[in-house]
């Protein structure tokens, strides 16, 4: 994974294009999925992309929804190599369309964990841990800023947007008296913010 250099060449956060946005999941019904929903199943993030026809199963009522998704992070998988390869793949005939397919289903009572972006104050709530558990008191502001003083130096960090989405992605850009000082997630920027002892 790429890195991001820090002012003293320390290198301590992933590169902001490897990172995805910050999420958490929340619980749907296979009846409320929809098109763009990002499921996690199997250790695959599997945007839905499609429906596929309701149908019913042959000992109950129950219908069986189905979507056609396109794995997200196809490099994680196929280096855990806990689905097989061949699994994901879609064909016409003697003809692969595709290497990145998952199709998601079940019936109304089957659960699926939902990816919902992370907004404001929740994004904040790693860092503004780490921070207490460093013994600071840091504040947590709109948009996921928190400012802190460390040693009788006043911090802001402020969240730092994904490189392609421009969503927020779990790093932090500290900032002090003389400019941006690098950035960092927040277990690191809690400890740098805590050793920190010149602005």
């Amino acid at each position: 994974m790429a890195r991001v250099e820090r002012e003293d060449g320390a290198s301590d956060a992933p590169a902001l294009k490897d990172l995805r946005p910050a999420t958490t999941t929340v619980s749907k019904a296979s009846g409320e999925l929809r098109a763009g929903d990002i499921v996690r199943v199997h250790g695959m993030r599997v945007r839905l992309d499609a429906p596929n026809p309701p149908h019913s199963t042959d000992t109950d009522d129950d219908v069986v929804h189905s979507w056609t998704g396109t794995v997200l992070n196809l490099a994680d998988v196929h280096a855990a190599g806990h689905v097989p390869r061949s699994h994901l793949r879609r064909w016409s005939g003697l003809t692969l369309l595709r290497e990145d397919a998952w199709t998601v289903q079940g019936a109304d009572a089957v659960r699926r964990d939902v990816e919902v972006p992370l907004k404001a104050p929740e994004l904040s709530a790693p860092l503004v841990a780490a921070l207490r558990a460093k013994g600071l008191e840091p504040s947590a502001r709109r948009g996921g800023v928190v400012t802190v003083t460390a040693h009788g130096i006043d911090w802001k960090l402020e969240p730092v947007p994904h490189a392609v989405t421009g969503e927020w992605c779990g790093v932090w850009s500290a900032v002090g008296p003389q400019g941006s000082r690098g950035m960092f997630v927040a277990t690191n920027a809690a400890s740098f913010i805590a050793d920190r002892r010149v602005p």
